[in-house]
């Protein structure tokens, strides 16, 4: 479905492009800008690869896809009310990882914040926003 649906109660939000208003702009809803931002975040070829450690009970997933070239891409969810602390070991070392945030501000857009290094220690510090969906890759814009 490409548009959203009025039904005789509501106004459906299922769709990446909503109604268009008075100017006939038509308007891009959260989950198109998710959608966007996990197909550019993903190469196809890619594998699954397992993700091991202890996160709170059903607050926080994660999961990561190597790509054909070797690119690395963890993506992750806050699915919780409260902000989260993670910690991602087991990364690339001396790699730059551009990381992605998908309704940060509640706003359901995509921000880029500060790209993470990881040097030596291989790892990732994020502070995850409640419902939130992150993307750490390796892969340019």
């Amino acid at each position: 479905m490409l548009a959203d649906v009025e039904s005789k109660a509501i106004m459906q939000r299922y769709a990446m492009i909503g109604a268009p208003d008075a100017n006939g702009v038509w308007p891009l809803t959260p989950v198109y800008h998710l959608t966007r931002m996990l197909a550019h975040s993903v190469r196809s070829g890619g594998a699954v690869v397992d993700v091991t450690g202890e996160l709170a009970a059903g607050a926080v997933l994660v999961t990561a896809v190597r790509g054909p070239g070797g690119g690395l891409s963890v993506i992750g969810m806050n699915g919780s009310k409260a902000k989260q602390e993670l910690s991602i070991g087991g990364l690339t070392p001396w790699a730059r990882f551009r990381s992605l945030v998908w309704n940060g501000s509640g706003d359901g857009l995509v921000h880029e914040a500060a790209p993470i290094e990881t040097a030596d220690a291989c790892t990732a510090r994020l502070t995850l926003p409640p419902t939130t969906l992150f993307v750490l890759t390796s892969l340019g814009p």
